[in-house]
């Protein structure tokens, strides 16, 4: 369920939530990171916000959080938090 969000439709079957703002989807992003407590790839933070955000709406996110410097691009393409760097061990590519 996106950060707070509200619903917008809600029957038996289906609950319609609006789509989370840039700034509840920029902590949303930063909230996913630091519950893994790793960096996490494209494809997974892709995969996990599948239904919520679309890829090139995803895509200007990252780079916005990185040229923020709040969340930084590693070596092997994955995003971490800032001070996530010091202590990863990149995925092996």
């Amino acid at each position: 369920m996106p950060v707070d969000s509200s619903i917008v439709y809600e029957d038996e079957d289906i609950v319609v939530y609006r789509a989370p703002s840039d700034e509840e989807l920029e902590k949303l992003v930063k909230e996913l990171i630091a519950k893994r407590g790793r960096p996490l790839s494209w494809k997974e933070l892709r995969k996990e916000l599948s239904g919520v955000v679309g890829e090139d709406r995803l895509r200007k996110i990252l780079v916005r959080l990185i040229e923020r410097d709040e969340i930084v691009d590693m070596i092997d393409g994955t995003f971490g938090l800032r001070g996530m760097a010091e202590c990863y061990i990149p995925v092996n590519t």
